[in-house]
This record gives structure tokens, C-alpha cells and sequence, in this order.
């Protein structure tokens, strides 16, 4: 098995470093990006970055604020869809771009590096002094709206997480390639030209939502337009390295979480979900959704 791994992992490495090569013959002339992508885009800056977020105020009287953190090579659209169905029944939502992603900062070896944790209850505050949130998550985000949790406990009120598990940290190759400036060289040019090939897309969007229809009307230029911005392929690979560990003992004791999953999450299945599952407080709500994949929160808003 472990030299099957290897063998996997070798041509894989391979294959980046070929395509690598072939970036600059078939990568097309990225056009600027607008100062403002959406009507209502704010832009919060702190140290070395500028974080781009939009609110969703609540109509009618407000029930509560919730603080909403994508994942992983995604940005802040992927939750419009149910930050619009929440401001309806009275929640203002503020859905926010992590750094390296969507319109905010993409971080280089000479950026002052920040804890997620930290830029966003910077911004928590701002928008509503030392008043508690609820966190919402989703797949990477729930990482860090559980870091945020265990760090800041005053500030978050419930977590809301989404197609997520534990950061329980890395081990073997993928601990070895975090962080390292050589491999970041490499790679980020293919993820950055993959990001703007709409066929690669519209296959990896319908693996995460499992649903082929939904995903050939999806507005696809939302995913791909912030690849555009120069350095993004290398910045994405930099973000694991801002990654707070899970304390699994402390999630015991926060308050109730809202822990959905989908049935056919195949980029977050089961096995990497039970440590969380594990450790949900008393009075948690676990959720199933049936024929749900990866973005649950798109594709399930409802």
C-alpha cells in the first residue's frame, strides 16, 4: 500500500512539474480585476491585507449576525446563495473572502503573516463591536471558524459548520511540501491557469456538488474570476500554512453546534468527518443531507 502511495504521489509530482513547464505556452493575458467585483463589496485592511466582504443585511427585524468563511479554492459567492435565503428570515450575514482567495490580499513570502483567527474578529469587531457571532464554515472554513471558536469563545454565540471535520494538522509529504517556496514556484502556475479553464471547472465543480445540471448553469465565472488575480495559484498553496490545529477537547465544551454533511461528499466523507462528529458538544444537531455533495450550502440552500 505504502509503496502504491508513493508510486501515486511520485507521478502526480511528475505530472505538475510538466504542466508547469507548459504554463507559459498556453496561459492567455489575464485582465485587471475591478476595485469593487460586487455592488455591495467592502474592503476591511489590517497589517499587510485588504479583505473583501459584503453584507447581507437582515430585513425586517434582525435576529442575529452571521460570520461566514469558505474554503479551500473557493471565495465568498459559494455562500450567497444561502446568505440570501437567511437575510430573509432576519439574519444580516457577512460573507468574507480568506486571504489568498476570491478579492483578497494573495500573501508572498514577504507578507506579515496573520492568524486567520485574528484578521477575522478584527473584523467581527469593526462591524459589531464585541457582540457574538454566529461562525458559519465550510470545508476549510470550518477549520478556522472552529479556531476561531476556541480562540476567541466570547465572540462566537453557535458554530454553523458545513461539509468539515478537525484540522488535525499534516503529516509526511503533504507536511513537507506546506510552506516550501519551491514546490509553491512549481505548482502555483497550474492552479492559477487551471482556475481560468472552464472545462477543468465545470469537471471539478461537478464532483463537489454531485449534481451535473446545477453546475452547467452555474455562473462558473464567479470560481475563475479571481484566478485571474497574478499570484493566486502560488498564494492558495500558501494558505495551508495559516492553519490552527482543532482542539478537540475544547469543541466538547463550546456551545451546540449545527454540524451538515452531504450523503455523496466525496471531497469530505465520513472517515474525515468522525473525530468532529466525536467531539460535538451536548445538544448538537448532526445533519445528513440526503444526495447532498460537497457544497451542501449551494446546491441545498433550501
Amino acid at each position: 500500500m505504502k509503496r502504491t502511495r508513493k508510486a501515486v504521489v511520485s507521478l502526480f509530482l511528475a505530472v505538475v512539474m510538466i504542466m508547469a513547464l507548459m504554463v507559459p505556452s498556453f496561459a492567455k493575458a489575464k485582465p485587471v480585476v475591478d476595485e469593487k467585483p460586487y455592488e455591495n463589496s467592502e474592503f476591511f485592511e489590517i497589517g499587510d491585507y485588504s479583505i473583501h466582504y459584503r453584507q447581507f443585511k437582515a430585513k425586517g427585524t434582525e435576529k442575529g449576525k452571521i460570520f461566514m468563511v469558505h474554503g479551500f479554492a473557493l471565495s465568498s459567492y459559494c455562500w450567497v446563495e444561502l446568505a440570501t435565503r437567511l437575510q430573509e428570515k432576519g439574519y444580516t450575514c457577512v460573507v468574507v473572502d480568506q486571504p489568498d482567495f476570491g478579492y483578497s490580499t494573495r500573501e508572498t513570502k514577504k507578507t506579515k503573516i496573520m492568524e486567520r483567527e485574528d484578521i477575522f474578529v478584527a473584523l467581527m469587531k469593526k462591524l459589531n463591536g464585541n457582540k457574538p457571532w454566529y461562525v458559519a464554515g465550510h470545508s476549510m472554513g470550518g477549520y478556522i471558524a472552529l479556531g476561531i471558536a476556541q480562540k476567541y469563545p466570547n465572540m462566537v454565540k453557535n458554530l454553523l459548520l458545513y461539509n468539515t471535520g478537525a484540522y488535525e494538522g499534516s503529516t509526511g509529504l503533504r507536511a513537507a511540501l506546506i510552506g516550501n517556496e519551491t514546490y509553491m514556484s512549481i505548482a502555483g502556475p497550474v492552479i492559477e491557469t487551471a482556475g481560468t479553464v472552464d472545462p477543468l471547472i465545470l469537471f471539478a465543480y461537478t464532483i463537489a456538488t454531485m449534481d451535473p445540471i446545477y453546475t452547467w448553469n452555474y455562473d462558473r465565472a464567479q470560481i475563475e474570476n479571481p484566478y485571474k488575480i497574478k499570484g493566486s495559484g502560488q498564494a492558495a498553496l500558501r494558505n495551508f500554512s495559516t492553519m490552527t490545529v482543532t482542539d478537540l477537547k475544547k469543541v466538547k465544551k463550546m456551545s451546540p453546534i449545527l454540524y451538515v454533511n452531504g450523503s455523496l461528499d466525496l471531497l469530505f466523507g465520513s472517515s474525515l468527518q468522525q473525530s468532529l462528529r466525536d467531539a460535538l458538544p451536548k445538544g448538537s444537531t448532526d445533519v445528513t443531507v440526503k444526495g447532498g455533495g460537497h457544497m451542501t450550502i449551494e446546491t441545498h440552500a433550501d
